[in-house]
Parts: structure tokens; sequence; C-alpha cells
């Protein structure tokens, strides 16, 4: 029997060709096939080589989806603060130090009560987001990528784009991707929506299908 399979990404996966030229990043970890209960979600820093003093991270999850139940800090602050109703619909994390700290790897981990069965994203809101480094100064947002994440069920179809951290500026990139967590066959029909941000340096050239090739 032929099935026709619809998948949109528009999240995690319009920010993946963005890292290929960005040093500096932020983001959401995303859980896969996950039952309701609670889970634990990471934000990661990477690429930020000075010390920094204060970061306000604000994002959007559905609060219908997810309860905020707690959170544990792994970069040493003067103050951390977390608002889970910092708008309607939308999460508030603002942390600082006041002698400036390294933030690299995982910066904090947020617990929620997760309802399930239904896709759970977590989605920078880049406008309210700021980063300042040891001086005060604040980081142009522009220069970081803000990657979201979130919770997603059991016997659900994800994409995956990989990567190439060895890319170079001007050279050709060719970026696999991935369909994680089916079990289907005989398909005759595919659409997958990949979006990405034209004012970054990157131009899409050429696609390249395997011959078969399921995860």
């Amino acid at each position: 029997m032929n099935r026709k399979i619809i998948l949109s990404a528009f999240m995690a996966l319009l920010f993946a060709m963005q890292a290929l030229y960005a040093q500096q990043a932020i983001q959401i970890e995303t859980l896969l096939n996950k039952q309701p209960g609670e889970h634990t979600v990471k934000i990661d820093f990477s690429g930020f080589t000075s010390n920094l003093s204060a970061i306000s991270l604000v994002f959007s999850y559905d609060t219908d989806l997810l309860t905020y139940t707690g959170s544990n800090l792994l970069i040493p602050g003067d103050g951390l603060l977390t608002n889970p109703n910092y708008g309607p619909g939308e999460f508030g994390i603002t942390w600082w130090n006041n002698s400036g700290a390294s933030v690299d790897g995982t910066f904090i981990e947020l617990t929620f009560d997760y309802a399930g069965f239904v896709d759970a994203p977590m989605i920078f809101l880049i406008s309210e987001c700021e980063i300042a480094d040891a001086g005060a100064n604040i980081i142009p947002n522009d220069s970081i990528d803000y990657l979201p994440g979130g919770i997603y069920p059991e016997c659900q179809l994800h994409l995956q784009i990989g990567s190439d951290p060895a890319a170079g500026i001007g050279n050709p990139v060719s970026l696999p991707v991935t369909i994680l967590g089916g079990d289907f066959e005989d398909i005759n029909s595919m659409q997958l929506e990949i979006g990405y941000d034209p004012l970054k340096p990157v131009s899409y050239t050429h696609l390249t299908l395997p011959t078969k090739r399921i995860v």
C-alpha cells in the first residue's frame, strides 16, 4: 500500500545551515520519542571565546503541553531568574555574573512535565534575547545562532540535517538529510520544507538522492 508522507521541518532545520558560518551559538536541546512525564531540556552555549557577564534568553513554548518544574544552573553566577510566565506562552531566563564567567557547554537544564502525544517546540524569540560580555558590551544578535529545540512524542517522524564544522566560506558543502523514527515502506512521494536565512552566505545548488537509505 502506497503512503504519502508530508513532512514540514519549520523549526530546528531552518537554522542548521546558518551554523556552518557562525562561531557563536545557543541551542535548546531536542528530545525525541518521549512519553508523557518529566523531562529535562538543556540549553547549550558554544563558540563564545570571551567571558560573559549577563545573559537574557526568551523562548516560546506551549504551556498546555509543558509545565515548568525546576532548573539546574551549571555556570556559576551572582544571580539567576527563571520566569515561565515571561509573556503568554513565553519562558524567560536572566543570569548575571559581575566578574564575568566562561560560558561553554551546557548553561542550564530546565525540567518540564510534558503532557505528551503532541509536538512541543521551544523557539527563541531573538529580539528579546541579549548577551553581554565581561565589559558589559552587548554582543550583536546577528553574530549568534539561536537554535530551537523542544520535546517530541513517540512514533513521530523527524528530520535531521547534518553539519560540516570544517566547512569554509566560499566552498561547497553537502549536508545529509536523515529521516528518524520511521517504520514505513512503499512511499511514493515525500514533501520537505527546509527554511534558511537568505541574508546568510548560503546558496543552494543541487540535491543528490541516494538509492535507498531509511533510518
